[in-house]
């Protein structure tokens, strides 16, 4: 058995025995819980340790789609934008393809303005927190939770940029003769498709079989230092990734258009979980945080104060 396949069974543990198909297959689970098990394959003892002692005994699996199991609560709505990244000032596609969109777009904004804080701010906050002594617990258990599934939501390309369209929620089509729309389409029909020769009644949960397939694909992978870290840099590639997204083969040619979206969607989500891992063991074993991310909370906080004050993890009061 190849080493990585070990890791990722030792990381699934039980999963594979206890969960079944009967919970349903929507991508945000599925895709989320896959990035929770494939980080936990490579996260170190200590950083393990400390997640689930934050955690009170709860695996990163467990907690990794906590997010999105508060959306309808009121206390929590101002916490719904921190799922994706509209970027103002982004004019045209020649912005949205410079490989530094994220960083022109913050130092583009007006310090007067009202910007709401997307996810990439919702990331670098959650890692401020998280090194900050003076944050109690719980709202270092509640910046964990929310870290690891907005990690997973930045690396979903129709996450970030077309705030004209909602991200693809506003454009309506037929996928394989079902009415959906372009953001489901990359959120669950293409994923689900993919997935549907391991469908079996009874069988085990599909994001381990997800995640052991992606562990197995990706294993070769030299994923070179400065794009584990970078977040704005990870926004950037999702950036990058509109062409495919919004090409109009979806209407046009389905199965070409499937063919490119699909291994797309299998690296976005094996770097996810990769780079979710890579974050927490810096921030786990207290190293030091990547240069690329101190340079963006220095843009972030000159421009638009200080990250704490932007982004809340707390609940609202009823």
């Amino acid at each position: 058995m190849k080493f990585l396949e070990v890791k990722i069974l030792k990381a699934v543990g039980v999963l594979s025995a206890t969960f079944c198909l009967s919970q349903g297959f929507a991508w945000g689970p599925v895709g989320h819980k896959t990035t929770a098990l494939i980080a936990e394959a490579y996260l170190t003892p200590q950083t393990r340790a400390a997640v689930e002692d934050l955690l009170d005994g709860q695996r990163l699996v467990d907690a990794v789609n906590w997010a999105d199991s508060l959306r309808g609560q009121a206390e929590y709505s101002h916490t719904l934008p921190y799922h994706y990244q509209n970027m103002p000032n982004i004019e045209g596609d020649v912005l949205r393809k410079n490989q530094n969109a994220y960083k022109k777009g913050i130092e583009g904004l007006d310090p007067n303005g009202n910007y709401n804080p997307g996810v990439v701010e919702a990331i670098l906050a959650a890692q401020k927190n998280l090194q900050n002594p003076n944050v109690t617990r719980d709202e270092k258990q509640s910046s964990l939770k929310f870290l690891i599934h907005f990690i997973g939501d930045l690396h979903q390309p129709l996450h970030t940029g077309r705030a004209e369209n909602r991200g693809g929620n506003s454009i309506a089509l037929k996928w394989r003769s079902k009415d959906t729309n372009l953001h489901r389409v990359w959120d669950s029909d293409i994923i689900m498709e993919r997935l549907a020769p391991n469908m079996t009644q009874g069988g085990p949960d599909i994001s381990v079989v997800y995640g052991r397939e992606l562990m197995t694909k990706f294993e070769a992978a030299a994923i070179p230092k400065e794009r584990l870290e970078n977040v704005s840099g990870w926004y950037n590639e999702s950036m990058a990734l509109q062409d495919t997204a919004y090409d109009d083969k979806y209407l046009k040619d389905q199965d070409s258009y499937y063919g490119k979206a699909s291994p797309t969607i299998d690296a976005r989500v094996f770097l996810a979980g990769r780079r979710m891992a890579d974050t927490l063991n810096k921030l786990f074993e207290k190293q030091q945080i990547d240069a690329p991310n101190v340079q963006m909370v220095k843009i972030l906080e000159r421009t638009l104060g200080a990250l704490e004050d932007l982004v809340s993890f707390r609940s609202a009061p009823k």
